[in-house]
């Protein structure tokens, strides 16, 4: 099975606690978010996600579309939601997955989008 079809099987078992909207996943309370994150029910259900994990995986995907955008080129364009939201959530996710991350790979990975946000 596809790691793609997984998810989508996943989703579907849990989508009244996750349901999408706007192509989103979102919780349908907090306690959804600490029961799947809460480290002392590792293993214990079908649905334990590592947490830091996520945001590794979200981090790495933001970073790829934000270098797909570098390769097309930045200036006086319009950003698709996925850039959009690595813009926004990216920096987030870098710092909850590894908190040991530099300035420098920051300014080197988001110092070419600068000029649109000025």
């Amino acid at each position: 099975m596809t790691s793609q079809r997984r998810v989508k099987k996943a989703v579907t078992c849990i989508s009244a606690l996750l349901p999408v909207r706007d192509g989103c996943l979102h919780f349908f309370h907090k306690s959804v978010k600490d029961w799947l994150t809460d480290k002392s029910c590792y293993g214990e259900h079908d649905f334990t996600v590592d947490e830091g994990k996520g945001h590794e995986i979200l981090f790495n995907l933001c970073i790829s579309e934000l270098d797909a955008r570098k390769e097309k080129g930045v200036y006086d364009t319009q950003f698709n939601n996925s850039e959009r939201y690595a813009f926004q959530h990216g920096v987030q996710h870098m710092f909850e997955a590894d908190k040991s991350r530099t300035f420098c790979f920051l300014w080197r990975t988001w110092s070419p989008f600068m000029p649109n946000f000025m």
